[in-house]
């Protein structure tokens, strides 16, 4: 009866839930959206189901961040508001296809916390990015970007734009070269180190700046899929 009631149980029917998102992964072998937590890096695999672990296609682009007892994260297709989190227990493995993948245990719950809202793609290869803000004598090369904020590189000297954090400054603006421009009403400093600066961003109400945004982020996401593609399970 203690082995029924467990089955019936609140965490039983999740344990049950987790494993059908699992399984269906594992017969559609369809990318999804993975995140290695903390690193907050992100990239799309594929997955193989076994009895006692998860094998999951392993991209060589970051081959590095994944690590034994790190933990990573998934976006349940379909369903934004699911993410499932799991354990690295061997970060580097081989079949016998030759393709690289890393292990996990076998999830049981979903994550509690709230997933994440905003995705944030690397604009390292995107060189002419660049964020022009009014009363501020240069530019900074944006090297990565979400809908709500940026990253900038800071070239050693962030004071200019970090004289007092969470204080607005603008209008400001993205330009890609002459081909882009999204319109900003303020940037708000959150954080710097050495190299770089955490903004916060504000559109204008302009319908172009959040069309320009939109389709500049979709653009970075192809590009990520394409970088940090893997190799089948089959």
């Amino acid at each position: 009866m203690a082995l029924l009631g467990d089955y019936f149980s609140r965490e039983g029917r999740e344990r049950r839930a987790v494993l059908r998102v699992l399984r269906s992964l594992h017969r559609s072998k369809a990318p999804f959206r993975m995140e290695i937590e903390r690193a907050s890096l992100h990239f799309y695999s594929m997955l193989s189901l076994r009895t006692r672990v998860l094998i999951v296609a392993k991209p060589m682009a970051i081959s590095n961040e994944i690590r034994r007892g790190g933990r990573v994260r998934l976006r349940v297709p379909d369903e934004p508001d699911q993410e499932v989190g799991m354990e690295v227990i061997s970060a580097d493995h081989r079949l016998l296809s030759g393709n690289r993948v890393f292990l996990c245990d076998i999830p049981t719950h979903f994550i509690k916390s709230p997933p994440r809202t905003e995705d944030r793609f690397s604009t390292v290869r995107f060189r002419e990015l660049s964020l022009f803000v009014r009363n501020v004598r240069r530019s900074f090369r944006i090297i990565n970007l979400s809908t709500g904020g940026c990253r900038i590189f800071s070239d050693g000297e962030p004071q200019d734009l970090l004289k007092e954090l969470g204080r607005e400054m603008g209008p400001a603006r993205i330009a890609f070269g002459r081909k882009l421009a999204i319109e900003l009403d303020a940037v708000v400093p959150r954080y710097y180190n050495h190299t770089t600066v955490g903004l916060q961003m504000h559109l204008t109400d302009s319908g172009r700046s959040h069309r320009f945004l939109s389709a500049f982020m979709r653009k970075l996401e192809t590009v990520e899929m394409q970088r940090l593609r893997v190799e089948s399970l089959g």
